[in-house]
């Protein structure tokens, strides 16, 4: 298991509070292009959690006789909740 720096942390941290924050602006100047971008990434966020929460179930599969991070059902539940159907 390799350790993320801090930089790393405070970069996806803030690529996951990007959609909100351009939702938001989006609904308040009444732009529907930027709201919709919000949308975009927030699925792209949601897809790439439920893709590393797979992942995760996947190596404790391939390989049970090392130590692995148990994968999180909530957040890839969550994560598939947030991908835009349309």
């Amino acid at each position: 298991m390799s350790q993320k720096s801090f930089s790393e942390n405070i970069l996806e941290a803030s690529i996951e509070g990007l959609p909100y924050v351009l939702q938001g602006a989006g609904t308040i100047a009444k732009n529907l292009k930027v709201y919709g971008t919000g949308v975009a990434i927030a699925g792209t966020v949601g897809l790439k959690q439920v893709a590393d929460e797979a992942h995760r179930y996947l190596q404790i599969y391939w390989d049970p006789d090392h130590i692995h991070p148990k994968p999180n059902y909530y957040k890839a539940g969550s994560g598939l909740a947030s991908i835009p159907v349309t």
